[in-house]
């Protein structure tokens, strides 16, 4: 796929909300009904996460979405505890924010979710998203965060009614001049998967391909992010470890580097 210039406006705090306010409901389930929909999205967490996180679900509700449940490194990622941050509203949530990043992680979002809303349910779970912005940490320091919506649960008549949100300190794989972006899997035909950014820098919003990879690819990178050897890869895996340098070289060609460190941050920035 060729790179595309695609010349989008930037959203504003007020008209996001207003966006949002068409897909809030007013239904409420029992909490630990909605705990074991989104457990085994929970339990795989550990095993995917590239760095500190902490996973929230929220209710999409009026007047505003509700964080109802919290757990992992929240105080570190955020100054506040599990308790503050269910109570605090949306402005103060995205205080903690970056002023640069801020209104481009909400320009993404009026972006991405009505394309998932006009997908099938069961093409839902194949296109995913990650957006990376700078949050404030419990130093008052911004770090940059991936922000990943691993599960959404819709009702009966296709209304979001939950969201899961994971937050993962990512900071030691960006690059000191990136800006805040936003990366899209549509594998919602297994065959022809496609991967693209979003980037806000320099005032440009630019779709970029990303290198077509494979599941095991996409493990191989993640485990290689967190300083596995190609042998320890080959264990956890359940493969050979030649299997393992095979697929590294075809990776290294893909993006066009020359070792494993450089496949991490050229994976991780787009």
């Amino acid at each position: 796929m060729d790179k595309q210039n695609i010349q989008i406006q930037t959203i504003s705090q007020k008209r996001f909300y207003e966006l949002w306010e068409a897909t809030r409901s007013h239904v409420t389930d029992d909490e630990n009904q909605i705990y074991e929909f989104f457990k085994p999205y929970i339990d795989t967490i550990p095993k995917l996460v590239l760095g500190e996180y902490y996973w929230q679900i929220f209710l999409n509700t009026q007047p505003f979405p509700k964080i109802i449940i919290v757990d992992g490194s929240v105080k570190n990622l955020t100054s506040m505890t599990a308790e503050e941050l269910i109570s605090v509203g949306p402005e103060e949530f995205f205080s903690r924010y970056h002023s640069e990043d801020l209104l481009s992680i909400m320009t993404y979002i009026s972006i991405i979710f009505p394309k998932i809303f006009s997908l099938l349910s069961d093409q839902r779970k194949n296109f995913n998203f990650t957006m990376y912005a700078r949050i404030k940490n419990h130093n008052d320091q911004y770090q940059w965060n991936s922000i990943q919506y691993p599960a959404l649960y819709f009702d009966e008549n296709d209304q979001l009614l939950y969201g899961m949100v994971l937050y993962t300190n990512v900071h030691h794989l960006m690059k000191p001049d990136v800006s805040s972006i936003m990366t899209v899997l549509d594998a919602t035909s297994p065959e022809k998967q496609l991967f693209t950014y979003y980037s806000s820098k320099e005032q440009q919003w630019i779709e970029k391909p990303y290198p077509p990879t494979s599941q095991r690819e996409r493990e191989i990178i993640g485990l290689l992010s967190q300083g596995k050897a190609s042998k320890q890869i080959a264990d956890i895996l359940g493969i050979t470890k030649n299997t393992v340098d095979n697929h590294r070289q075809r990776l290294l060609k893909k993006f066009g580097v020359h070792s494993s460190a450089e496949l991490v941050i050229r994976a991780m920035n787009l």
